[in-house]
């Protein structure tokens, strides 16, 4: 119940947070095996590296109530610091209060999200 409430109280600080925090990571930046969320031509990007070194472009807007979401090293997936839906790294729902996932970003050139 506490988490809970901690949730609802810290809700509007982390949906602000997120939106309006400015990443100075880059695409090389990033480990093998590891995920940010970085700005691709002034746009936020969830971005996780495969152990060859693809990447994988997602959205970083949770399909629940549109927080910014995180990679969680330790867990090795994403997570959301407004209401703890997760996600695996593909984008994949894993648990929590979102039912869709995330969308992937298909072209390599452009930020477009498919539906």
């Amino acid at each position: 119940m506490l988490k809970k409430l901690k949730q609802i109280v810290l809700y509007p600080f982390n949906f602000i947070k997120g939106k309006l925090s400015k990443s100075t990571s880059s695409i090389d930046s990033i480990k093998p095996g590891q995920g940010a969320v970085i700005e691709i031509d002034g746009r936020k990007t969830a971005v996780y590296k495969n152990a060859d070194g693809s990447v994988l472009k997602l959205s970083p807007t949770c399909t629940h109530m549109g927080c910014t979401i995180e990679w969680n090293s330790d867990e090795g997936k994403w997570t959301c610091p407004c209401h703890g839906a997760s996600f695996s790294k593909e984008g994949k729902v894993l648990g929590g209060p979102a039912k869709k996932d995330l969308h992937k970003i298909q072209r390599e050139d452009s930020l477009q999200e498919s539906n």
